[in-house]
């Protein structure tokens, strides 16, 4: 069976980074025998930078290729540069789509809201079945801006983009989420469609026999708290420094690794100098298999996020649980319970300094309660495996096709 996969932000597998859904869903596809083509970006969304022109048809193996698409530049997450990009993405999917072999099945990623119209009028016209993938939600995340300008014309756009999702969802044979919590939100919106969770998960780095070995990172520390990940403005650095500024004063033996890079480095840079912070390291972001190794050693691991984010269940989440390291969460929602319901971290109030410094006080002070804590990942961590949740996704495409209506 032939199927596409659609997502503009698609790393190639070339790539040093760690795997996406659509490599992985790629993967276990292929092991099923399909063939399948992913539709990507020529704009890498991490770095912003522009891919080679030598990439536009990236043929993996046999089985598998990737589809370069020409888009407008962009260079802010949050930007109309953004929006113009995923506009010319679906009008560029739409001209290439028919120069191809006709698919069974089409998988869009969304947020889809300013490319669907490409793939919705390829679908028409060659009458293929569809499952869109929640990855992220993008109205609600919109909805703190329009209350904060209280422009009438803002609220009629935020009104059409949920207009937009709701069609988007409706023309669907069926739809995929990466949270309990975004299906949740399907069903209220398409409750006639089929629908299933499959969480991003990890690869069991236990059975992985590729990870380097990264020899003399760790220092003369007792303990380390880690995060990786963008260094972008939805991110609370702010209490992590302000925190770690209150921890040096302490007899703890730490050390906070903040990995990775983005529009607020060169702040927390500057804040770490400017205030003399020692216990704070920072690192560029690095391969996949390099990074592993800093995720063996730590102790503690970090989901710094700001008031009002949307984030359900970051993808981060599944590389601490996969190395068993604690987490300590601002987030609200599906996250923060299975954190609690588990016991395998500790919530804190988001921006609030003093709750996250006594959470991780509180951590450095009870080593037994730590390592109880990694005893409970170890628990549930093989329910989050890629075997383990992707075996729901084969079982759930294979389930659409089997419907006959095309819809």
């Amino acid at each position: 069976m032939r199927i596409w996969i659609v997502n503009p932000y698609a790393i190639l597998p070339s790539e040093p980074w760690r795997e996406d859904r659509a490599q992985v869903l790629s993967r276990y596809l292929i092991q099923d025998n399909h063939s399948v083509v992913v539709w990507t970006n020529n704009i890498i969304h991490r770095s912003k930078q522009t891919r080679s022109e030598d990439v536009k048809f990236y043929k993996f193996q046999d089985n598998l290729r990737y589809n370069v698409i020409t888009s407008y530049r962009y260079k802010r997450h949050i930007s109309l540069q953004r929006v113009l990009s995923e506009i010319t993405f679906g009008f560029g999917f739409l001209i290439r789509a028919f120069k191809e072999e006709k698919p069974t099945l089409i998988i869009v990623t969304e947020p889809s809201i300013f490319y669907f119209h490409g793939v919705l009028l390829f679908r028409i016209i060659r009458k293929c079945k569809l499952i869109i993938d929640i990855l992220d939600i993008w109205p609600e995340a919109f909805e703190p801006l329009v209350k904060s300008r209280k422009i009438p014309f803002l609220k009629i756009g935020l009104f059409c983009l949920y207009r937009c999702r709701r069609r988007i969802f409706q023309k669907a044979d069926g739809i995929v989420s990466v949270t309990k919590e975004y299906t949740r939100l399907a069903k209220s919106i398409a409750p006639s469609k089929l629908l299933e969770t499959v969480y991003l998960g990890f690869n069991d780095y236990k059975k992985d026999t590729k990870i380097q070995t990264v020899r003399g990172i760790k220092k003369n520390k007792k303990f380390w708290i880690i995060y990786s990940g963008t260094l972008g403005a939805n991110y609370d650095f702010k209490s992590i420094l302000d925190c770690a500024f209150l921890l040096q004063r302490t007899t703890f033996s730490f050390e906070i690794l903040i990995i990775g890079d983005g529009e607020q480095k060169k702040w927390i840079i500057s804040d770490i100098e400017k205030r003399g912070i020692q216990c704070v390291s920072m690192l560029n972001s690095m391969p996949i298999k390099e990074l592993n190794e800093y995720y063996k050693k730590a102790d503690l691991a970090l989901n710094p996020y700001k008031k009002g984010s949307r984030i359900s269940f970051p993808l981060k989440t599944f590389d601490y649980i996969n190395f068993e390291i604690p987490i300590i969460n601002s987030l609200k929602g599906e996250i923060s319970t299975f954190i609690k319901d588990n016991n395998i971290g500790v919530n804190y109030e988001s921006e609030n300094v003093q709750s996250l410094f006594l959470e991780i006080k509180s951590l450095l002070e009870n080593e037994i309660n730590l390592v109880a804590l990694k005893e409970n990942i170890k628990k549930i961590r093989s329910s989050l495996t890629y075997q383990s949740q992707y075996i729901k996704y084969k079982t759930f495409i294979d389930e659409i096709i089997n419907v006959k209506q095309y819809r």
